[in-house]
């Protein structure tokens, strides 16, 4: 069977966030209607960590799909079941400073 390894989890007490990176757009097209949507698998991916990650009581776990800047920049968070989940782009174009604060705006506890 194979194993799940996330690629990232930021943890303090009381809370988990759970970073799962992606080298590709995270919008895809549907062939015969053109209509724009994030990518199900990586969500699905991204939310079967979160189940089965299991958590104490009074923790919150909170899951990031982080991927490169390729068209505009998207930054969208929305509640699933008991997990709150984020979508979320870099340009990584800009300089190592907007970068890093970029990324480190991920680790913002709230």
């Amino acid at each position: 069977m194979p194993s799940m390894e996330t690629d990232v989890v930021l943890r303090r007490p009381g809370h988990r966030i759970v970073v799962e990176t992606k080298f590709t757009s995270p919008i895809s097209i549907h062939a015969q209607f053109g209509t724009r949507a994030f990518r199900r698998e990586h969500l699905f991916q991204l939310q079967t960590y979160l189940t089965t990650l299991g958590r104490l009581p009074a923790e919150k776990l909170t899951g990031v799909l982080l991927y490169p800047q390729v068209e505009e920049p998207v930054d969208m968070a929305a509640s699933v079941g008991d997990h709150a989940i984020r979508v979320k782009t870099v340009d990584l174009t800009g300089s190592s400073d907007q970068i890093r604060n970029a990324l480190m705006g991920i680790a913002v506890w709230s």
